[in-house]
């Protein structure tokens, strides 16, 4: 353990002197201390001291321009109140300029800013922006008025527009006054620029639509395609850089494109053509079978473009449905001439009177015609006449030798006709409603004349009975019913049913005596329906009189014309059958 440590003193009295040592430790610590005391004196006299006297001077130079400045604007000042009665005067306008210049220099130079020189400054600016608007107004309206001029190149145009345009928004921006500032001509001004910067670029769209449209016409069809594209791509940046005004058509978009796919689907829409062109000349020339696949080649090529091609202007589904028709039609008229002679089969053995033969040949036809329904049903031309006729007679198959029996029994050969036959009597209701299967008698019976049937029933009823007979069944001419009735002599004329005799009611057929030709109630009993020759549609001609007329206006064998709608209790008909009886 070692005891040599000094001993340690709190007061400095009673301390021992350093020694030698810590005298010179001392020493040094002062005098670098000293050092730095004496450089930054001397810094600081170096920055702080030198730019002092600069300022000094400044401020001297300041005060004296400040004075100067003032004087200037006092006496600018002056002159402005001399001029207060031409507020929009140019040399007014000057002055408030250089006032405002010597203001702003002035605020600069002085060290503080006196009260109200703000707003004195903001009074003034507004005033100067004021009156140059007014000016600027009235160059801006002869700009307008210029850009507007017609025959101006489109050039010239635009720049005048757009320096109205450039200085109508310096007014708004301005300070003036607000009846000075005018937003909405700066809208107009506006638009008018824009619509002048469209014309160019809407010359073009109009230009390359021209040569696009001039190289279809020709069948130049890539001429075409690159003109209808440069023209999309000009309407499209019209569309998007000018959309507010009249060149912007976004419609003419779909247009240009309907265009554009249509000269892709020309090519098909050309053979198409050609195609259905020389199916119709085939089908003329009764080439069936050429023609028929020449239809169908233009339906498989128009079924192509309408999928490929579906906003092409050739897509149509009338077409397609017409081509399909024709193709169709041609292919039927070999099963149309099938069930021709079938039907002739059938009317043939009619006329015989073979009618079991006949259920086989019209069995045949409608299955043929149901077999072409099913796989033609867009064919056209079809005899509407022979399905009806066919179905008729399969339904009324067991009814054919009856109905037949019935006629031939009651016809007798008309006096002069050559192969005419004559029904002897009036249709009787048995006859009528056999082939009708209706009765509109009001007075019935079925031994008594068919009653209240109207001309186009009569007609039907002759229709339907040629089906038949499988011969021509028509109403009488006059002519032909006058021939039935020969020569009248009295015993004839009290032999018809009349007002003296029928007890006011028609009465059962057959039941008079017959004239020499046979015939019976060709006068009295109903009047009946003639074939009507005449040009007035709305009328037919009725002969022979009725049960309620008087014999002697019989005698004179009466003629009338009646509404063919006309439904009278004392109206019927017979019928002329176009067969000869001896060689059916």
């Amino acid at each position: 353990m070692s005891y040599d440590k000094a001993p340690e003193f709190n007061d400095p009295e009673l301390a021992p002197e350093p020694g030698p040592q810590r005298r010179r430790l001392s020493l040094l610590i002062g005098l670098i201390a000293m050092g730095l005391l004496f450089a930054g004196a001397g810094w600081y006299w170096l920055t702080k001291g030198r730019a002092s006297a600069p300022k000094a001077a400044s401020a001297g130079a300041s005060a004296s321009q400040t004075k100067e400045l003032a004087a200037r604007l006092e006496q600018l000042t002056a002159q402005l109140a001399a001029h207060a009665s031409q507020p929009t005067n140019e040399e007014r306008l000057q002055l408030l300029e250089d006032a405002i210049a010597v203001e702003q220099a002035l605020a600069r130079a002085r060290p503080t800013q006196l009260e109200g020189d703000g707003q004195r400054l903001r009074d003034w600016r507004s005033e100067v922006d004021t009156g140059r608007g007014r000016q600027q107004s009235l160059i801006i309206e002869q700009l307008e008025k210029q850009s507007r001029a017609p025959g101006l190149p489109i050039e010239e145009s635009v720049a005048r527009a757009k320096e109205a345009l450039r200085l109508q928004r310096q007014i708004n921006a301005s300070g003036a006054a607000d009846d000075v500032k005018d937003y909405t001509r700066e809208e107009r001004l506006g638009q008018m620029l824009l619509e002048l910067e469209a014309v160019p670029l809407h010359a073009l769209m109009a230009a390359a639509l021209g040569r696009a449209q001039a190289a279809t016409k020709a069948e130049r069809w890539t001429d075409a395609l690159a003109a209808y594209r440069e023209t999309r791509d000009l309407q499209l940046r019209l569309n998007q850089e000018y959309s507010h005004t009249p060149y912007s058509d976004l419609a003419a978009i779909e247009r240009i494109d309907t265009e554009v796919a249509s000269l892709g689907a020309a090519g098909l829409h050309v053979q198409v053509e050609n195609n259905l062109q020389q199916a119709r000349a085939a089908a003329t020339a009764g080439r069936d079978e050429a023609a028929a696949n020449l239809f169908q080649k233009a339906t498989t090529l128009q079924k192509k473009l309408n999928e490929q091609f579906p906003r092409s202007r050739f897509v149509t589904m009338g077409l397609l449905r017409q081509i399909e028709a024709e193709g169709q039609t041609i292919r039927a008229a070999a099963v149309g001439r099938e069930l021709r002679a079938l039907d002739d089969s059938a009317a043939a053995h009619l006329r015989k009177r073979e009618t079991f033969q006949v259920g086989k040949d019209v069995q045949t036809g409608l299955e043929k015609l149901a077999a072409l329904a099913a796989s033609l049903p867009h064919a056209q031309g079809l005899d509407e006449e022979l399905r009806l006729r066919l179905n008729y007679l399969a339904l009324r198959q067991a009814d054919l030798a009856k109905i037949q029996d019935q006629v031939y029994d009651l016809l007798l050969p008309l006096p002069g006709g050559a192969k005419t036959s004559l029904l002897k009597t009036e249709v009787p209701q048995a006859l009528y409603a056999s082939v009708m299967n209706s009765n509109p008698s009001r007075n019935p019976g079925p031994a008594l004349p068919v009653d209240s049937v109207n001309y186009a029933e009569a007609q039907e009823f002759c229709r339907r009975l040629g089906w038949i007979l499988g011969a021509r069944v028509r109403l009488p001419s006059e002519a032909e019913f006058r021939q039935a009735i020969g020569n009248l002599n009295d015993s004839r004329l009290f032999a018809a049913w009349s007002a003296e005799s029928s007890g006011g009611r028609t009465q059962a057929t057959g039941l008079r005596t017959a004239n020499e030709a046979g015939f019976l109630d060709l006068l009295g009993n109903v009047a009946e329906w003639l074939a009507d020759d005449g040009p007035d549609s709305a009328t037919a001609p009725r002969a022979g009189g009725n049960y309620t007329t008087s014999a002697a206006a019989l005698a004179a064998i009466p003629v009338e014309r009646a509404p063919r709608a006309e439904r009278s209790r004392a109206t019927g008909f017979r019928f002329i059958v176009e067969l000869e009886l001896a060689a059916p």
